[in-house]
């Protein structure tokens, strides 16, 4: 007997004969746990991938419920400038540090339900409708501006986040 390899082996176990190859048997173990590995790879990936997904998608819907807030706030701003200016006082006061006055700034929350801090930059009194405003709630910083020469909107929506407090 010239060949000594041994390519297979036999052994009782629980009174049955088992017929494998050592090679093969540790080729199969590895193979297995390559296939645990990857199995676990692509879970721990696809989770991560998830919460980013669920996260994005928290602060794109906040996002929207903050610009939503913030067309209500302009559209109540220009309800409360037709009752404000129709008793003869002014919706914008340059002496207050938003530029509303006491009654337009409590009007202008009860008509849009927002209760986020605005801050009126500029008012066009012969249209009666802001010119630019900031609208904040939430971490969501809303920003209108309207060109007069073109006189399309502009809204920018903005999320900060709080990284570290001292």
């Amino acid at each position: 007997m010239p060949q000594e390899k041994v390519i297979a082996r036999e052994a009782e176990i629980n009174g049955r004969y088992i017929i494998a190859a050592p090679e093969e048997y540790g080729a199969a173990g590895s193979m297995r746990k390559r296939r645990m590995i990857i199995i676990v790879f692509a879970l721990v990936l696809l989770i991560i991938v998830c919460a980013a997904a669920g996260i994005y998608s928290k602060i794109r819907i906040g996002g929207d419920d903050a610009l939503r807030d913030a067309r209500n706030v302009r559209i109540a701003m220009r309800a409360a400038a037709i009752e404000i200016y129709g008793m003869n006082a002014s919706l914008y006061d340059t002496s207050a540090i938003n530029g509303l006055s006491k009654r337009a700034e409590s009007e202008i929350r009860t008509l849009s339900g927002a209760d986020g801090d605005i801050i009126l930059n500029a008012w066009d009194v012969s249209d009666m409708e802001p010119v630019s405003f900031i609208y904040r709630n939430d971490g969501y910083t809303v920003y209108y501006s309207r060109n007069t020469g073109t006189e399309e909107n502009s809204w920018k929506v903005y999320y900060s986040l709080l990284l570290s407090e001292y």
